[in-house]
């Protein structure tokens, strides 16, 4: 692996967020950032690879420019008290390179 081959790093240290059920559309959970001494922000984009995240009518939702992952519709605790979420960081180059993130969102009273 070259040096211009290194793929992103998150720079989160947490991975276990707690979220009341009553949280509004639009509320953040926590900005996720992923960089490389070889690429800038700008270069880098976000999307939730768990493929039971990724439906329109998700409760979870992720900026593909900003990293912001946020509450994206209602979150029913009694329905799922726990969610594990994954999100992808690629770069946009050729070919992209990929770093993943494990979230684990607590859904609370």
């Amino acid at each position: 692996m070259s040096p211009l081959d290194r793929p992103p790093v998150f720079q989160k240290r947490g991975s276990v967020f707690y979220v009341p059920e009553n949280s509004q559309a639009g509320e953040l959970i926590t900005h996720l950032v992923a960089s490389d001494e070889d690429f800038d922000v700008e270069t880098i984009s976000y999307r939730i690879a768990s493929s039971a995240y990724q439906h329109g009518d998700s409760p979870f939702a992720v900026g593909a420019a900003d990293g912001r992952f946020i509450v994206n519709g209602l979150i029913d605790r009694e329905k799922r008290a726990l969610h594990r979420v994954t999100v992808v960081a690629e770069t946009d180059s050729s070919p992209a390179l990929v770093a993943t993130y494990q979230l684990t969102v607590q859904v609370r009273l």
